[in-house]
Parts: C-alpha cells; sequence; structure tokens
C-alpha cells in the first residue's frame, strides 16, 4: 500500500498495482501442491536442466499491444515468505540426497501429523 500511494500518477499507479497482482497470482501458483510435488520430482531427474513447471509473470498492456516479462526473483521472494505460505523447502542436504538417489521425491512432501498439506 505505501508504495502504490508513493506513486502519484494514477495510470502509472494502476500498471503498478497490476504487476503486483500478477506476482501475487504466480506465488499462488507456487503455494499449490501439485506445482510444489512437481518442481521436487522435476529437481531429482537429472536428465532436466531445471525444476517445472517455470512460472513466469507477464502482463499484457492493450495501450501498446506488448506482453511484458516481469523481472522478479522468486527464489529470494519465496525465501522470505516460505514460512507464511506454508511452501516445500529443500536443504542443500536434501538436494544432494535427491541428486545421489538416496531418498525419493516423495519422501521430501511428507509432513508431520497435524499439519495442512
Amino acid at each position: 500500500r505505501v508504495e502504490l500511494n508513493a506513486i502519484k500518477d494514477a495510470e502509472a499507479r494502476h500498471r503498478r498495482l497490476v504487476e503486483l497482482n500478477v506476482i501475487e497470482q504466480c506465488i499462488n501458483l507456487f503455494k499449490t501442491g501439485v506445482v510444489q510435488r512437481h518442481r521436487i520430482d522435476t529437481y531429482a531427474d537429472p536428465v532436466l536442466p531445471f525444476s517445472t513447471p517455470r512460472i513466469h509473470p507477464c502482463v499484457y498492456d492493450p495501450k501498446d499491444g506488448l506482453l511484458k516479462e516481469l523481472k522478479i526473483d522468486f527464489k529470494s521472494y519465496l525465501n522470505e515468505f516460505r514460512d507464511i505460505y506454508d511452501l516445500y523447502h529443500l536443504t542443500d542436504d536434501v538436494k544432494e540426497q535427491l541428486r545421489t538417489q538416496k531418498i525419493k521425491p516423495d519422501d521430501v512432501l511428507v509432513r508431520p501429523a497435524g499439519t495442512s498439506s
């Protein structure tokens, strides 16, 4: 809210609000169990160069007809709010165990009794 109130131009403030909404919706996608599970599954796959699905925040501007990809560092954003969003977290030790196939992706996704998935 502070960021938006600091923008005096109404159109610029509206554009920034749209960008913030797109970022939040991308975070909502990261929060879903199916996306988290698939990202861990594909992280453990030695054939793939990165975890999938990859989520890209984009905004279409009807004024100029361009699709703009927002430059967001989701890794730092998600790390900052991991506890709030209740996201799975892969420690370096767990990453190594997944790479060397000492554990399976399903082993990472097990949560203690009484917690949500």
